[in-house]
């Protein structure tokens, strides 16, 4: 008896100790883990949504402004320029946000902050830098320069305009967001919903571009070619939601059997 008792308590032993080891072991990737999530954000976190939802909101207000800066050259307000500002600081602290979080991998998340920084590295950074450091470079002239210097650079301001328009190729990251969003959802009636809505969208956005465009190439003929925008003092009795709604009715009519008259 006395020697089954230290035989089994002998086993007892060396049980527990395993067991410690084998704890121990594997509490150190546990904690790896635990760590992970403070340090890099999941792709698909509630708080990287949200973010991404304020980015896709502020994408569709360059594709609503930019087309109607270009065309029209609306004069700058202070509230404008306080806008601009705070779309150019959401941007440079996107780029510092892409590198801790996370991306899916043929199905699996990559948390790893260096592939994730590689990644960033081979695809959108360069893209990123370029489009926010012209948007710093526009800022910083506008704000040194006054009256007729400014002026002055009518030429350079406007090439700084369309290298901004690079911001609209951010739309291929908002199909990303909407797809992440349409997953999210269950209810096939709100698909329905959101699909109709989508699509009703897209008509208006085309419709807005169409006019915009449309408005500019009239305004950039030669005076020798007849133009519309220059027809009964157009340009210079009416005022700019007039000509933008003149345009916008002329884009809706070649979608709808419906003339100008």
């Amino acid at each position: 008896k006395e020697q089954s008792a230290s035989f089994l308590r002998g086993e007892s032993r060396e049980w527990s100790e395993s067991g410690e080891a084998e704890l121990t072991s594997s509490s150190l990737p546990a904690r790896r883990r635990r760590l992970l999530p403070s340090l890099v954000l999941r792709p698909s976190s509630p708080y990287r949504l949200a973010w991404d939802i304020c980015g896709s909101l502020l994408i569709a207000s360059d594709l609503l402004v930019i087309p109607v800066s270009l065309a029209f050259s609306p004069e700058e307000s202070a509230f404008s320029r306080f806008l601009e500002l705070c779309a150019l600081l959401f941007w440079s602290a996107d780029i510092a946000l892409t590198f801790r979080t996370g991306y899916y991998s043929y199905g699996a998340e990559e948390l790893r902050p260096c592939k994730i920084a590689i990644t960033y590295l081979r695809t959108w950074l360069l893209f990123d830098l370029v489009v926010v450091s012209s948007d710093y470079i526009s800022i910083f002239f506008v704000s040194t320069q006054r009256g007729p210097a400014l002026a002055r650079m009518g030429r350079t301001l406007r090439t700084l305009r369309v290298m901004r328009s690079l911001r609209l190729l951010r739309l291929v990251k908002l199909s990303k967001i909407l797809e992440t969003l349409g997953d999210t959802i269950t209810s096939e009636y709100v698909h329905v919903l959101l699909g109709m809505l989508k699509v009703t969208v897209i008509v208006l956005l085309l419709n807005h571009v169409i006019a915009c465009i449309w408005y500019g190439l009239s305004l950039c003929s030669s005076e020798d070619v007849q133009a519309w925008v220059r027809d009964d003092h157009f340009l210079t009795e009416s005022s700019l939601i007039y000509r933008y709604l003149t345009s916008l009715h002329w884009s809706l009519t070649q979608f709808t059997p419906a003339s100008m008259e």
